[in-house]
Parts: C-alpha cells; structure tokens; sequence
C-alpha cells in the first residue's frame, strides 16, 4: 500500500452504494477490532487457457484505517475510500455513478 499511486476519484455514488459500503466497513470494522478503511479497485484477470481478459467489474477491499498512508484517503459524496486503480482501470469508473442492487453487487452506471 505505500508504493500506491494516487489516482483521483473520476466517479459518483448513489446513496444505496453509500449505505451498503457503510455497512460493510461497520461490520469488517467490528469483525477486526480496528477502523478500517474501503479500498474500491478494478477486477479483472486474465484467463490463460481462453487467452482473454474476464472482467468482473468494480470490487471492494478493506484496509486498517492506521496502516493506509493518509494521501491515499479521498471522500466522494462523504465517504472515505481509497481509490485502488491505476491510470489505466480508473478509466472504467470516469462520470459513472458507482450503485449498488440489494442482494447482488456493486455496478457502474452512466
């Protein structure tokens, strides 16, 4: 984590992702013992069998809030998160509105 570069947030969130990843910072947060932090990232992977890219989309990781260098914190629409793309993923989340469906996952939407 202290090798990340910093990319600015390029995105919105609507209040149902807000809500959901509230809560799911509150209960890895009461799980660990210690503040922690959301971490938003790009997934994908390259499958080498069928020679492609599988994107699975927008995903969520959790840090200890005391371990993340403070530089890396950004707030979009009052949550704080890290933002953990680089130069090339951030490109998928640029003007999208990340939501969330209940039951199902974390999605971007225009």
């Amino acid at each position: 984590m202290k090798k990340a570069e910093y990319i600015p947030t390029n995105f919105q969130l609507s209040q149902r992702a807000i809500a959901k990843i509230n809560e799911l910072t509150k209960v890895s947060s009461d799980a660990m013992g210690r503040l922690m932090v959301p971490a938003l990232f790009w997934h994908e992977e390259y499958e080498e069998a069928t020679r492609e890219t599988v994107v699975f989309g927008p995903g969520f990781g959790w840090y200890f809030l005391d371990e993340v260098p403070t530089n890396l914190l950004q707030h979009v629409d009052g949550t704080a998160l890290i933002f953990a793309v680089t130069s090339k993923t951030a490109v998928h989340f640029k003007d999208k509105v990340l939501d969330y469906k209940d039951g199902k996952s974390f999605f971007l939407a225009s």
